[in-house]
């Protein structure tokens, strides 16, 4: 009878080891991805009217929106341009309409801040704390080294456009 040989392991086939490792590529590609695009977005004046119209979009969802008026009122009140911008541009819809008293007390509170200062200028230039949490969160997910060493090479998440 044939001895038996002792069985070698098989090369790696460049496939991940388990559907978690290939899932956690996944999902780190799409924040690479996602990282390069609002690097790109956020000094953009296209890039805010976006993002204001969605916030706008959240504001007339009411109890079906993804974002409650008051959190909306807290980024603009932490200076995001673009809440502070789709803010005014709801309040005055209701003024137009001579419906002012209808819109929450959170909301009217906001208009008489509102009126004691001009609108926030377009931009993010030391505003960005909302996208760099977005990012950091992403990450902490991820677990990533590879994207850690893409946004240091970048300047890391701290810097803004």
């Amino acid at each position: 009878m044939k001895k038996k040989s002792k069985r070698e392991p098989r090369p790696p086939s460049g496939l991940p080891a388990t559907f978690a490792d290939a899932e956690q590529a996944e999902i780190t590609a799409a924040v690479e991805h996602w990282y390069s695009l609002i690097a790109a977005v956020l000094g953009s004046e296209a890039g805010h009217l976006a993002i204001q119209g969605d916030l706008h979009r959240q504001l007339t969802a009411g109890n079906a929106a993804a974002l409650d008026v008051a959190t909306i009122i807290d980024m603009a009140d932490g200076g995001h341009p673009p809440a502070d911008h789709a803010l005014r541009s709801y309040i005055h819809a209701y003024i137009d309409a001579d419906r002012f008293a209808d819109l929450p007390v959170q909301v009217r509170a906001y208009a008489q801040r509102a009126l004691t200062r001009p609108p926030l200028p377009i931009g993010y230039s030391s505003q960005c704390t909302q996208v760099v949490a977005v990012v950091h969160a992403a990450h902490r997910v991820t677990s990533s080294e590879k994207l850690s060493s893409d946004m240091d090479r970048a300047g890391g998440p701290h810097v803004c456009p």
